[in-house]
């Protein structure tokens, strides 16, 4: 089980969601590095994707974002 993350600013408890794409409605990742371009968009090698997990305080409507460590 993970532990709950508390909140910067009023310290309560975060809830967990997702930063959605809005053309695609997929998960936003993170790779490493500036972009490099190919004929479709960005090249991206599958080893440098990151997950994003993304909290929302239910209280003052902070957000955090994390690229962990886990590939996507």
């Amino acid at each position: 089980m993970e532990r709950e993350l508390n909140c910067l600013r009023c310290q309560s408890i975060m809830i967990e969601g997702n930063v959605l794409d809005g053309r695609f409605l997929v998960p936003t990742v993170w790779v490493d590095g500036a972009p490099k371009m190919g004929w479709l968009g960005p090249k991206v090698n599958p080893k440098e994707v990151r997950k994003l997990k993304s909290f929302r305080c239910p209280a003052c409507g902070y957000v955090e974002v994390n690229a962990g460590s886990d590939n996507a």
